[in-house]
């Protein structure tokens, strides 16, 4: 009786360190080709590297959702604008349809870590940003009235 309880203890004790491998995926795949195989997920919180005589994967964590905090122009009706294109590969054009008493407006291109890398004072209902010597990836351009942040745009830079 004293060894069926005693296994029953350190089952119990063992079960208790075991963890499955599992995660709730957004989506994933398989790919095959003549020289391997592979597959994927997207939005698996884990990272596993593998190694093989011909080489090595390091995954990357993959982020399913995307947080973008913007403000709005509600107090200021207006003021309409728009960016384009986007994604942009040289210039950037701002639009702005402004009415004659609203002055000191500027903008702001921030890169994904939030340095600032470009400022421009806006005097015209259109401006044109030049992006050509930035790396690709995500930018935001902030449009200022003084010190009020009136909008923030996500830019995708080919």
């Amino acid at each position: 009786m004293r060894k069926k309880l005693l296994l029953i203890l350190s089952i119990i004790f063992c079960i208790s360190f075991v963890q499955a491998q599992t995660s709730i995926n957004s989506a994933g795949g398989s790919v095959s080709q003549p020289a391997g195989f592979t597959s994927y997920s997207v939005g698996q919180p884990f990272i596993v590297p593998h190694f093989s005589v011909s080489g090595s994967i390091f995954p990357g964590i993959q982020q399913i959702y995307e947080i973008s905090i913007t403000d709005g122009i509600d107090s200021y009706p207006e003021i309409s604008m728009n960016v384009y294109p986007n994604p942009v590969a040289d210039y950037l054009i701002l639009s702005l349809s402004l009415s004659p008493n609203i002055k000191n407006i500027t903008t702001k291109l921030i890169d994904i870590q939030g340095t600032s890398l470009r400022f421009n004072e806006i005097h015209d209902t259109k401006t044109r940003i030049d992006v050509s010597t930035l790396a690709p990836g995500t930018y935001f351009l902030r449009i200022n009235m003084g010190n009020r942040v009136l909008k923030v745009f996500k830019i995708l830079k080919k």
